[in-house]
């Protein structure tokens, strides 16, 4: 048996507005995604967990988004957390104390970071680079539920890692006798069954990135016998846009265009002076034209 608890990932609390959302207040967005989650812990009276990626930059500090989001956190009874890559300094795990991550972790009363450890039940393994690493550290896991920060896929089309060890079937092979892995860092999440095991990959908790424009993100509720029930995160439609991915498009397009024409045009270069010349000598100009403009140019 386990205590129940309401768990997310990849929450990335950033300054900076991201390029495809709209809203002008970009920090009180952030609180209010933060709010939803406090109000399903309350509602379902349990504590919460986050697999990883609290903070899209380790350094990124705004001090009103950090009180904001510790005072909404610290209406949850218990946070237990582990960290992400984006939560640590050039993915060294030794770095903790120059992050935003470990200033959010202490500013919070109720806030745990829980690194190599196992808690009612669940074991807590922080983020990883090293492969050998990390399997190192899985070993050590003897619950039924683990949480990991690690690229995990179960379409062969999803590897975007090239890691095969991040597969679904791979990932729960590495942990045999655990009944319920969850995972962060991948931003789209799904849950994957076999056999009496169960992987489950958060997703983000809010769209901060044009692709995903599509993508409906959930939060989960684990109760005591680790079934996981999704809970849908409310969503603005129209506060997500790819109009800046469009407009890029069509620059790139352009420059494309502009670059066959010159490979396909001998008259034509990226070379000012020499497109100068081509067109004076077209026009038949007088001689001191030409001698002004070389004069001009030197």
């Amino acid at each position: 048996m386990n205590n129940p608890f309401i768990v997310t990932s990849d929450i990335h609390l950033c300054s900076k507005r991201p390029l495809c959302r709209l809203e002008e207040d970009w920090i009180s967005t952030q609180c209010n995604y933060l709010k939803f989650v406090a109000s399903m812990c309350s509602k379902y009276d349990c504590r919460l967990i986050i697999a990883g990626d609290i903070t899209d930059k380790p350094k990124d500090f705004n001090i009103e988004l950090l009180n904001r989001a510790s005072d909404i956190f610290d209406t949850i009874p218990e946070i237990n957390v582990i960290s992400g890559n984006h939560d640590i300094v050039t993915n060294n795990n030794g770095t903790f104390d120059r992050t935003v991550f470990k200033i959010l972790c202490k500013m919070t009363k109720t806030m745990k970071h829980l690194c190599y450890e196992s808690k009612d039940n669940v074991h807590y393994i922080d983020f990883i680079k090293d492969n050998n690493a990390w399997m190192q550290k899985v070993s050590e896991c003897n619950s039924d539920i683990a949480i990991i920060h690690k690229f995990v896929y179960y379409r062969p089309e999803d590897n975007h890692v090239h890691d095969e060890t991040s597969s679904a079937d791979n990932i729960l092979k590495a942990f045999p006798n655990t009944k319920l892995i969850i995972a962060g860092d991948n931003h789209r999440g799904f849950i994957y069954k076999k056999g009496n095991q169960t992987l489950l990959n958060c997703g983000v908790l809010f769209r901060d990135t044009a692709d995903l424009i599509d993508y409906k993100p959930q939060i989960y509720y684990i109760d005591e016998n680790a079934n996981v029930t999704p809970i849908p995160v409310p969503i603005d439609k129209d506060a997500i846009t790819n109009t800046y991915i469009l407009k890029e498009q069509e620059r790139k397009q352009k420059e494309e265009v502009f670059i066959k024409t010159i490979l396909s045009n001998k008259n034509v270069s990226i070379d000012f002076k020499k497109n100068l010349y081509n067109i004076i000598d077209k026009l038949d100009c007088e001689c001191y034209i030409k001698e002004t403009c070389e004069r001009i140019l030197l």
